[in-house]
């Protein structure tokens, strides 16, 4: 990958005939185009990448979660507007994290079961919460279904719900942490990523009004 500095533009050529799409080329590209990303925020310049890549309509075809995540990067750090940018990467880490569940089938739901709950007489799964989110744990002891949960499935986008995985889907082994989701690690800093893991059960609007105000 190459970066060549104009006036207000910072044109980058990256050879897409001779990439690798592993996860050390995608950890190598992805660190690489945030930190560009910071300096030309910084410096209130523009970023301009040759690519065949022209919308993202493209990568919700495509099958390898490296090829993916460097996608969204290089669509999203030409960017300019931080809440664009923000909003643009946290929808798509919203619909890799649904695609994984639904076309692996993690929770493999039955009967309104997902299959850790098919041999009992419960429904309750992870969708429920104490009446009480934030102290309830220490006092309550019945729970009661998110509020943003629907027959269709869920009406919000909380990616701190969706990387939640049960004990019984690690044991699939899929596990999604702020880490392994390489969107995740170099795009947002440390109390972000904090921000990202711990908001659940909320609306997305109040999670980005979060994300925005930690920006640094």
């Amino acid at each position: 990958m190459e970066k060549l500095k104009k006036s207000n533009e910072i044109e980058i050529k990256i050879d897409f005939e001779t990439i690798k799409y592993d996860k050390k080329t995608a950890q190598k590209i992805l660190q690489k185009l945030a930190r560009i990303r910071k300096y030309a925020d910084f410096f209130k310049k523009s970023i301009k990448i040759e690519c065949p890549l022209k919308n993202v309509e493209h990568l919700h075809c495509v099958k390898n979660q490296y090829e993916f995540e460097i996608g969204v990067a290089i669509l999203a750090v030409q960017m300019g507007h931080k809440k664009e940018r923000y909003d643009f990467l946290y929808d798509e880490i919203c619909y890799y994290l649904d695609h994984v569940c639904s076309t692996q089938n993690l929770c493999d739901f039955k009967n309104n079961k997902c299959f850790a709950k098919q041999n009992t007489n419960t429904t309750m799964g992870c969708c429920h919460h104490f009446p009480d989110k934030k102290w309830g744990m220490l006092y309550q002891k019945e729970l009661v279904p998110c509020e943003f949960l629907s027959q269709n499935g869920c009406t919000t986008k909380s990616i701190g719900c969706k990387m939640f995985m049960c004990d019984e889907v690690r044991k699939k082994g899929y596990r999604f942490t702020v880490y392994n989701i390489l969107l995740i690690r170099y795009f947002f800093n440390f109390i972000q990523k904090l921000i990202i893991k711990t908001s659940v059960f909320e609306p997305k609007e109040a999670i980005m009004k979060r994300l925005l105000k930690f920006d640094f």
